[in-house]
This record gives structure tokens, C-alpha cells and sequence, in this order.
């Protein structure tokens, strides 16, 4: 599986928190055993986890593999397939619920892991709703109706859903709604037409609407 994937291009694999926890215990236990000589070895094999009700395939992860951890000042720094999900790396500032989405607000503009990809446009579109919410409604990205008011889900789809939520007897300012791509997918010649984000764009932001989550819990 490892090597289909690395000849699909893909060199960044998302770990679950169970197996990153099993990554981080192997790492402990080999780190305070006694350092001896190398003995040639063939190709590393692969590390699988599964947990027991996600019924899906497992996450798989290379022992010495590299992977990417932007933090939320936009830098990237490489660490060892054993440390945390970059969702995990840091606590957004401030005291209240509200203070610390600003603060996520205010680094996702400039969040340089999206912007050098060069394929989405510059009006940041980040969330709208309640942050005490019980319930969170996340999308993929913003149309061009929801670049023009900066709010998410407010074109067509977002008027279904808004009668979707109002049926369920909830009012819409009492739901936190997001989206995983904070800018909208750019097109060429684009007027009002709109594109589902890649999963390379989605892997560059999806980091803040992880955080955000972990914010309103």
C-alpha cells in the first residue's frame, strides 16, 4: 500500500490519534534501549493501525518517514512520522472561545502553506455561527456567492441548508458552519463558476477547521 501510494505521488499520510499514540510509545521504548551497530537491513516495513469500530482500512505509516508540520505562523518544519497531527501542534491565544477563533481568523489570511499553492483566490471566507455550538456544519470551500459576503454557505446550497436546519427546529445562528478551504478555488476565466477544492488544497487548510472544532468542544 505504502509503495502504490508514493508512486500516486503521495508523500503525507494522515495518522489517526491511536496511531500516533502507538507511534509515539514505539518511539519511546527504542529511544531507552541501548544504541548498537547498525546491521543491514532491507526495506523499513510498513506500520499499520486499525481501531476496532472504524471498520475502515487501516492507517498505514512509514517508520522513518518525513512528514510536513506547518505551525499556525505559517512556517514548516519536517519532524519524524512520530510526532503529532499538525492540527495537533498549538493552542490558539487567547482566553475565550471567540478570542481564539479571531486568532485562527487572523493567521488562515495569510497562511502561506495555501497561498504558495497558487491555485486559490485571495478573499478569505473563515466561518460564521456560534461558538458554543452542539452542532457544526463543515463544507468544502466557498462558492462565488459566499467570496462576495465572506460567509460561508449563504448561496444556493447554503439557503437549503439554512432550511434544512430551520426544519430540524434549530435556528441557523445557534450552528458553527465552516468550511475545510478558507479561499475559493480558482478557475480560469472564472465568473460565478465554482470547483471542488483538490485534496492537495485541502490538505493545506484543513488544519484550521480541525482546530476550530477543538475550540468549540
Amino acid at each position: 500500500m505504502l509503495q502504490q501510494k508514493s508512486e500516486n505521488g503521495e508523500d503525507h499520510i494522515w495518522l489517526t490519534p491511536v496511531a500516533r499514540k502507538k507511534l509515539r510509545a514505539m518511539a519511546a521504548s527504542t529511544s531507552s534501549q541501548p544504541r548498537t551497530s547498525p546491521a543491514p537491513t532491507s526495506a523499513a516495513p510498513s506500520v499499520a493501525t486499525r481501531t476496532p469500530s472504524s471498520g475502515g482500512e487501516p492507517q498505514v505509516s512509514r517508520p522513518a518517514a518525513k512528514i510536513e508540520r506547518p505551525d499556525l505562523d505559517g512556517n514548516n518544519a519536517s519532524s519524524p512520522a512520530t510526532s503529532q497531527a499538525s492540527h495537533d501542534i498549538l493552542s490558539p491565544e487567547g482566553s475565550s472561545k471567540i478570542e481564539k477563533l479571531n486568532w485562527l481568523k487572523e493567521r488562515a489570511q495569510n497562511w502561506e502553506p495555501a497561498r504558495k499553492l497558487d491555485s486559490l483566490r485571495d478573499t478569505m471566507v473563515f466561518s460564521v455561527g456560534n461558538p458554543d455550538a452542539k452542532l457544526v456544519l463543515v463544507g468544502e470551500a466557498p462558492g462565488a456567492e459566499e467570496e462576495r459576503q465572506r460567509e460561508p454557505f449563504v448561496g444556493p446550497a447554503g439557503q437549503l441548508l439554512t432550511k434544512i436546519i430551520e426544519a430540524m427546529g434549530i435556528p441557523r445562528s445557534d450552528v458553527y458552519i465552516s468550511n475545510i478551504v478558507k479561499f475559493r478555488p480558482a478557475l480560469p476565466n472564472q465568473g460565478d463558476s465554482n470547483r471542488k477544492p483538490t485534496a492537495e488544497e485541502m490538505a493545506s487548510c484543513v488544519t484550521f477547521v480541525k482546530t476550530e472544532i477543538e475550540v468549540i468542544q
